[in-house]
């Protein structure tokens, strides 16, 4: 918790708030939203503490990124489902933080290890079930270098890569989903 406490640039007390939070788990739920952790992210490099409307740091992270990063290290946990652990690329971005690396190469890193995730998840669920096409697809992938990263990452590993073309990758295309499922069960009564 201190590398974090340090790494952000809050102020001192906002950081001991914060911390004290999370240490309670007060106002912290878990979540397995990759939105929340391009948030967590772009706070610990400094980007933006604060947003103002969905996706706007996230956003702000990728315009700065700079391609061609290694990646910061992540884990994988458990028998069953896939759980991925982000503590060791927490820990690197806010150690990059506290010895001042320049922001769009942490952000850059930071992209590279979310690729490598989707590609290492997806060799997982390949060697268990033989399934060769990956779907990109949720609002994570409106981000244009994180899309591309991985769909360069998968197509290298010999995956066949689908993305939206017509129904858009976040919430209208979760409604529209949505919607056919409503469709289906009217029929079905």
């Amino acid at each position: 918790m201190d590398a974090l406490n340090a790494a952000s640039g809050s102020a001192p007390g906002a950081r001991a708030g914060v911390t004290e939070m999370i240490r309670k788990g007060v106002n912290s739920p878990l979540t397995s939203s990759m939105g929340r952790l391009f948030d967590a992210a772009a706070s610990i490099a400094g980007v933006r503490d604060e947003i103002t409307f969905e996706a706007e740091a996230a956003i702000e992270f990728e315009s700065i990124a700079s391609e061609g990063e290694d990646a910061y290290p992540f884990g994988l946990e458990g028998e069953g489902p896939i759980a991925i652990d982000t503590r060791p690329l927490i820990r690197a971005l806010a150690k990059d933080a506290n010895l001042g690396i320049p922001v769009g190469r942490m952000a850059g890193r930071f992209h590279s290890a979310i690729a490598g995730m989707v590609l290492r998840v997806s060799e997982i669920l390949r060697s268990e079930t033989g399934i060769k096409s990956v779907v990109l697809s949720g609002g994570v992938f409106q981000n244009r270098l994180l899309s591309e990263l991985a769909e360069r990452k998968l197509r290298a590993a010999g995956f066949e890569v689908c993305r939206q073309e017509r129904v858009p990758a976040n919430d209208g295309g979760i409604s529209l989903g949505q919607a056919a499922v409503a469709i289906e069960n009217i029929k079905g009564r």
